[in-house]
């Protein structure tokens, strides 16, 4: 039964790591895109869920969790440099007076990981069909949203430590090349590390909730479309 409905259900294995379980957000996510066809061509009883054991779901939740840090890097960079443009300490496409029409383009590409996921997690939940890939989707989401939540906070936290605790040291530091270099850091970056790292966090769990709500919102669908079939049966 396992072999028939589970695609990773016997996993081989390579340096004593199974090989063919997903080691990555988009894996995890083509996984559910595979399993979501194989759950609506059969029977899909409750008991499946049980062939789906606790070291898949432990992969599912890791990809999920470094899917949800990896983009909380990646747009933690471009968060810090859209917050420098806002303060006036880097252009913005060139110019210090960036109109409303830059502004947008300029989160757009800075959030543009968060959206990415977004949209693909919209696009592959949207096939869920069956108990194995609801769970397959759960795990998914929740490490998803666990990893933009830890490492969005470890970035808050680092970056009001640089901007406080370290202050002193980072300033001596940025001294001893370039006092201009220095002050800039003392005056303008700290505060913007400060936005920044506020920013990132709030978009952070943000994504991260979204990605919830789109499952959730596919969970309620399914089940409301199982209800209405034992209803007209």
């Amino acid at each position: 039964m396992g072999e028939d409905v589970v695609v990773y259900s016997k996993p081989s294995e390579e340096h004593g790591r199974p090989t063919n379980l997903p080691k990555s957000f988009i894996e995890a996510l083509s996984a559910i895109q595979e399993q979501s066809f194989i759950d609506s061509t059969r029977d899909d009883p409750e008991d499946y869920a049980k062939s789906f054991t606790l070291m898949n779901r432990l992969h599912f939740f890791w990809a999920g969790f470094s899917g949800g840090a990896f983009d909380v890097a990646l747009t933690a960079v471009g968060v810090f440099l859209f917050s420098l443009s806002l303060a006036g300490v880097l252009p913005m496409f060139g110019r210090w007076d960036p109109g409303m029409i830059d502004l947008a383009f300029a989160f757009l590409l800075a959030t543009f990981p968060y959206l990415a996921t977004f949209v693909l997690a919209v696009r592959i939940f949207s096939q869920i069909s069956g108990t194995i890939s609801k769970i397959m989707a759960l795990w998914l989401s929740v490490g998803f949203f666990v990893g933009c939540s830890v490492l969005s906070i470890l970035y808050f936290l680092a970056g009001h430590a640089a901007a406080y605790d370290f202050a002193d040291s980072i300033y001596l530091f940025f001294n001893k090349f370039s006092p201009t270099l220095a002050d800039i850091f003392w005056d303008e970056v700290r505060k913007v590390l400060v936005k920044a790292s506020w920013r990132e966090t709030v978009l952070a769990h943000f994504c991260g909730f979204f990605v919830c709500m789109v499952y959730l919102g596919k969970l309620l669908e399914l089940k409301a479309r199982k209800r209405g079939t034992v209803l007209e049966s």
